[in-house]
């Protein structure tokens, strides 16, 4: 059985690619004299592009741990839940209710482009950085979901242990924390945005 679908990682590209058009969105337009209901477009595309890369990073991260913890703990019969199509549904159905999770809170709480006052434009809306940090803990189900199956993989009889080498703990462990500081970084510069 393939341990690593190469499309998973491909995901976490695409995820990566998305995360950084928001970012440089995000940069452009403070360095570019917009008008403020352009920038408040802006905010749109920041948002979008960033929560919805974050999604496919977290998700696919997600599905390759739970494929190899299935292998690994099941290694007679993985099951039908670690084939292409139901890990590639499992993801896209993770990013379609990050994306109406987004357009919920475009339609209750539109974004606005606001004048900061150190003269740069940032983001707005009700609950902002609320909306930002419920997003984000969404994400995060994902990766301690994760760390959770990748602890459990790492309890195998000792003839599997070059397999487990491919899903070390330390290695969620990293993947975890690294997405912890970007979160992080993400809030202070929403937070920044906002206030």
């Amino acid at each position: 059985i393939k341990a690593s679908d190469p499309r998973l990682s491909q995901y976490i590209f695409a995820g990566c690619y998305l995360c950084c058009l928001g970012m440089v969105v995000y940069t452009t337009a403070k360095t570019y004299l917009i008008s403020q209901e352009q920038y408040g477009r802006c905010c749109y595309v920041i948002n979008y592009s960033v929560f919805t890369g974050f999604t496919l990073i977290t998700s696919t991260i997600c599905t390759r741990t739970w494929r190899l913890y299935r292998i690994f703990t099941h290694f007679d019969n993985p099951g039908p839940f670690v084939s292409n199509r139901a890990l590639n549904a499992f993801i896209i159905f993770s990013v379609l209710l990050m994306v109406f999770l987004l357009i919920t809170w475009s339609v209750a709480s539109p974004y606005q482009g606001v004048l900061q006052p150190d003269g740069t434009l940032g983001c707005t809306g009700k609950s902002y950085v609320v909306w930002i940090m419920v997003l984000q803990g969404y994400c995060w189900i994902f990766i301690l979901f994760a760390a959770v199956l990748s602890l459990a993989t790492s309890k195998l009889p000792h003839s599997q242990k070059e397999l487990y080498r491919i899903n070390s703990p330390a290695l969620v462990g990293y993947t975890s924390t690294v997405i912890l500081i970007i979160s992080c970084v993400l809030v202070v510069i929403f937070r920044t945005a906002t206030s």
